[in-house]
């Protein structure tokens, strides 16, 4: 039992709920297995995702509305986590560490700042770390499903759109959610295009 002002509430936490038709918010990031629509006065269903692409409506009750979460944090983190991957590689850290490991010492200079990284997925967060690595001075390539424009990315759609980035990146951050849609899109076509561009 919780209070907020004059309201009084209860949070169940788990998939386990005894009295689903009491529930009037759930807090998913995905649908549990069995849906939703045993939760009959279900108001509001909330991803605390970016999207909302993992829910299908035959799985909700009809009345609950869908929601995203707008939480700028979860954008910044995902940029940072994004930047320092990509730039521990510039300067060969992954490299040195290996080397480190295997006591083998030697001088090699840094990758090109001309690396070109390729971004997957131009929403919210997708285009937020696009922008964020062109700062860096990269060259930044993006990929969406629609045609989508942002300045100093090279803006890349469809299926084919997405081989030829793919032919075109040193590095690819994935940034997609995982739906029907997006499932498999990382297959055996996309990694041999980047492994023949790096022949």
């Amino acid at each position: 039992e919780r209070e907020l002002g004059e309201l009084k509430f209860k949070f169940v936490v788990g998939p386990a709920c005894n009295e689903p038709e009491k529930v009037d918010v759930a807090l998913v990031y995905s649908v549990p297995r069995g849906g939703l629509r045993r939760f009959e006065n279900l108001k509001a269903v909330v991803s605390p995702s970016a999207g909302v692409t993992q829910f299908r409506q035959q799985d909700l009750p009809s009345q609950a509305r869908l929601c995203r979460s707008v939480d700028q944090s979860l954008t910044q983190h995902m940029v940072v986590f994004a930047r320092t991957a990509v730039l521990r590689y510039l300067p060969r850290f992954d490299h040195f560490e290996r080397c480190s490991r295997e006591r083998l010492w030697g001088f090699e200079g840094p990758l090109a700042t001309e690396i070109s990284v390729g971004v997957l997925g131009l929403g919210e967060p997708g285009s937020a770390i696009a922008l964020a690595l062109k700062q860096d001075g990269l060259q930044v390539h993006g990929w969406s499903r629609t045609a989508r424009s942002f300045p100093g990315i090279v803006g890349h759609t469809g299926d084919a759109g997405l081989y030829e980035l793919a032919s075109l990146a040193d590095i690819v951050a994935n940034v997609l959610p995982l739906n029907p849609k997006t499932r498999g899109i990382l297959n055996k076509r996309f990694f041999g295009a980047i492994e023949a561009a790096a022949l």
